[in-house]
């Protein structure tokens, strides 16, 4: 008897198996969620593979759709990035540093490496006044490089409803007084202004 086929589009090959042997770009979004979460630590590459560990017995375990990879994985990374820095809390003597928050990550999207120290306090304090959906969209945009179509599936919303966020986001950073007088030209304005745009549009 022969085996089932796959899923289309995947050679007869289960659609779990294909995505894993793919070396899909999702793969290197997820690694470098981690990484930014985790600052760049030695614990990196261990969270990722506990991360991917997890992701296939519970996808496997649930037959998960493939539409539904990425938000898990993200969920799956969340609470590994979490139980990390836990680990890290018990076994260090030292004084740790912080997990940066969105805004941080965000921020340092924003403005170029060196920027002013006042320039930086500026767009903290404009990003700052985004509700948590709107600084979700633009973190996950600009700082974790999604597609519309995978934030809209890591937020469990519509693409357009993406999009509405991105554009209600940029306008409120420029309302903050601090912020609407820069010069269209400077970097930071076009870094602002271009965030959550991204080449892989899809």
């Amino acid at each position: 008897m022969s085996e089932p086929a796959g899923e289309p589009g995947t050679g007869g090959q289960d659609p779990l198996a294909a995505f894993l042997a793919s070396e899909d770009p999702l793969l290197d979004k997820i690694y470098g969620y981690i990484r930014r979460r985790l600052c760049d630590s030695d614990d990196v590459p261990g969270v990722f593979e506990e991360t991917m560990k997890a992701f296939v017995a519970y996808a496997d375990r649930k037959d998960l759709p493939v539409e539904e990879y990425l938000p898990v994985m993200f969920g799956i990374a969340r609470r590994k990035i979490a139980d990390a820095w836990r680990a890290l809390s018990r076994r260090a003597a030292a004084e740790l540093p912080q997990e940066p928050s969105d805004l941080a990550l965000l921020a340092d999207a924003c403005v170029e490496a060196y920027g002013a120290v006042d320039l930086r306090l500026d767009v903290e304090n404009a990003l700052s006044r985004l509700t948590p959906k709107q600084r979700r969209v633009l973190v996950l945009r600009a700082v974790d490089q999604l597609t519309r179509e995978e934030t809209a599936r890591a937020m469990g919303v519509s693409v357009s409803r993406v999009k509405a966020l991105t554009e209600e986001a940029r306008a409120k950073i420029f309302l903050h007084g601090s912020l609407k007088d820069y010069e269209p030209r400077t970097a930071t304005r076009r870094r602002i202004t271009q965030t959550g745009t991204s080449e892989a549009q899809a």
